[in-house]
């Protein structure tokens, strides 16, 4: 992605990415295709305070289009909506009316959308589309008012629940088990959004330069990675085998967070009121992320300066031979337009210390019922469309935004057209997700500088993730 914008605590770490990829136009088919997540049976579980290990958990005649304030989102897709077998949903009965809903621009799909459910339903969907970053204002000044706002909006601070500003949407979710992970978005063991789609980091490498270096499989334990990446340095002809997100934003924490996890580490003690990241197992994480560029000389420098796009665009060119990003970007993989690798990049799962589990961090979103909706009928109607499995098909196929139904991963006419299906389910078998918290903003932040300062040699490890705790548990009081 091409930065982390505001998450008031909501962890959707894949917001500038969307914006990044859907500004211009949407990339054709072939690019979309390979930016499918697969799962399979398994799921990952819901917000823990150490990584999971993966547990499932019980989700007519053209009618006048919807009307759609504020801006216009971006492009359209390029390509005819495709509708596998298996797939598709019911049809919701014909009743007529109109919902509001406020949801952002980064959506494009969003117009057409509601045009199809006006089609299926009769029920005109009134969007509002806004910028990400000004939903809160608009809906918590539309929430607190005395009369009746928006019926939907797109869930953004876990205080709203709390607020009670939020639907209890619990027993209208009648798939749960089919969700890859219905607990997104929780309160008091109630869900008060639903699962949109899905994201996490995955780890990429460039199957032609492991060939080069005489290496017929991708690294499984951070102790061959750094030998698989030297061999490609030298071999190969690589001179900075690995680029990563170093950048002070979001997503540099959100990296960290696979090293600490692949170390046997936690983000949290067992009852999540204090910070673990500072143990022995998190000092270890860090030091060796640190050695990778100071010790091994792996790392392109320009890491630090780079987000999640910028490491895609590394590997695209063919700059680089491994990344760790988001799923949502792996289009400009597969996209002539914009990579010289296509066909040579693969997915496997995040390498590990030992046999730890190799678990990744989590960047889904999800929606909401307003509680004061007049139109909870209706406006659950459009939830339940927008959402389906129908819809959310299309656009994973042509907007590379992976859906929350674990079925759709195993579909037989999708995972013909999408090759990285078993890397992306087996790599979610184990998914990180951070808990719902206010302070999750002050807290990434304080890991941020702690951490840039250890990579760029500024501060020993120990020392560093000491400080950062001592700050975090200040953090945790106040919150």
């Amino acid at each position: 992605m091409n930065g982390h914008t505001k998450t008031n605590g909501l962890h959707s770490s894949r917001r500038g990415l969307l914006k990044a990829l859907l500004v211009g136009a949407a990339l054709p088919l072939g690019a979309g295709l390979l930016a499918a997540c697969g799962q399979p049976a398994a799921t990952p579980t819901a917000p823990a305070a150490s990584p999971p290990t993966a547990a499932p958990q019980p989700t007519t005649p053209p009618a006048a289009a919807p009307t759609v304030a504020a801006a216009k989102p971006t492009a359209q897709p390029t390509v005819a909506a495709i509708q596998p077998a298996a797939t598709t949903q019911a049809a919701p009965a014909k009743s007529g009316g109109k919902i509001t809903a406020l949801m952002a621009t980064d959506k494009p799909w969003l117009p057409d959308t509601a045009k199809k459910f006006q089609q299926a339903t009769g029920i005109v969907a009134d969007l509002t589309l806004v910028d990400y970053n000004d939903i809160e204002t608009k809906f918590v000044a539309s929430a607190a008012a005395n009369s009746a706002g928006y019926d939907v909006v797109e869930t953004v601070s876990v205080a709203w629940a709390q607020a009670g500003y939020l639907a209890d949407l619990t027993d209208l979710i009648k798939d749960k088990a089919d969700l890859v992970n219905p607990n997104l978005y929780t309160y008091q063991g109630k869900i008060y959004g639903m699962p949109w789609f899905i994201d996490a980091l995955f780890f990429f490498y460039n199957k032609e330069y492991l060939s080069k270096a005489g290496i017929d499989a991708p690294p499984k334990t951070w102790d061959d990675f750094v030998t698989t990446a030297q061999a490609v340095q030298s071999k190969a002809g690589v001179k900075y085998p690995i680029t990563f997100q170093w950048k002070q934003i979001e997503g540099e924490f959100d990296l960290f967070e696979t090293f600490l996890f692949g170390f046997g580490g936690k983000v949290f003690n067992a009852d999540q009121t204090a910070p673990a990241f500072n143990d022995d197992h998190g000092v270890a994480a860090l030091q060796f992320e640190a050695d990778l560029y100071q010790k091994y000389k792996l790392v392109d420098p320009n890491s630090f300066a780079s987000r999640p796009l910028e490491v895609t665009k590394n590997l695209a060119a063919g700059n680089t031979a491994f990344g760790i990003l988001w799923g949502g970007l792996s289009g400009l993989l597969t996209d002539p337009k914009s990579s010289k690798e296509v066909g040579k990049i693969d997915v496997s799962l995040i390498p590990v210390k030992g046999n730890n589990p190799s678990t990744t961090t989590d960047g889904s979103e999800t929606v909401s019922m307003v509680a004061k909706s007049a139109n909870k009928d209706a406006a659950w109607s459009w939830i339940d469309f927008l959402t389906g499995k129908e819809t959310a098909t299309n656009v994973l196929l042509n907007y590379q935004t992976l859906p929350p139904w674990k079925s759709l991963y195993n579909d037989s006419t999708l995972t013909a057209k999408v090759p990285w299906m078993k890397g992306y389910g087996e790599q979610l078998k184990n998914d990180f997700r951070f808990p719902a918290k206010t302070w999750q903003e002050e807290f990434s932040n304080a890991l941020q500088v702690a951490t840039i300062s250890v990579l760029s040699g500024q501060k020993p490890a120990k020392a560093a993730l000491d400080d950062a705790a001592a700050k975090v548990t200040e953090i945790m009081k106040k919150g």
